[in-house]
């Protein structure tokens, strides 16, 4: 709940597992994708959706951390815009090695 504590995209810090939210809150989800291992994996996808009673913020989702050898872009929606309720998903192309991780994230306002 960005409303209520300060989270950081980039390195992860003040995100919980669990959270709440009131309306008129802002939360962000930080998702995180990695190779465990044993081999290199491609074509990575990551899908999401807006959460019930929420819908985009102005900031856009995105891509925070980029593993090497892929290019990770959104792809649901094409276009994101404020307010949009709905699927969301990055397309990873390209090979990515064991031991690399990526993060995509988003925000939400919470209905009122």
């Amino acid at each position: 709940n960005a409303t209520t504590s300060a989270c950081s995209l980039a390195d992860g810090t003040g995100f919980g597992s669990a959270n709440s939210g009131a309306p008129g809150d802002v939360l962000v989800y930080r998702i995180v994708f990695d190779v465990p291992g044993p081999d290199a994996i491609d074509e990575v996808a990551v899908y999401d959706q807006t959460p019930a009673y929420s819908a985009l913020t102005a900031t856009s989702p995105s891509v925070i951390d980029q593993p090497a050898g892929i290019a990770c872009a959104l792809t649901t929606p094409v276009t994101p815009t404020v307010g949009y309720e709905g699927p969301l998903a990055w397309t990873c192309t390209g090979a990515m090695a064991v031991g690399e991780r990526g993060v995509v994230a988003f925000e939400v306002d919470v209905a009122q």
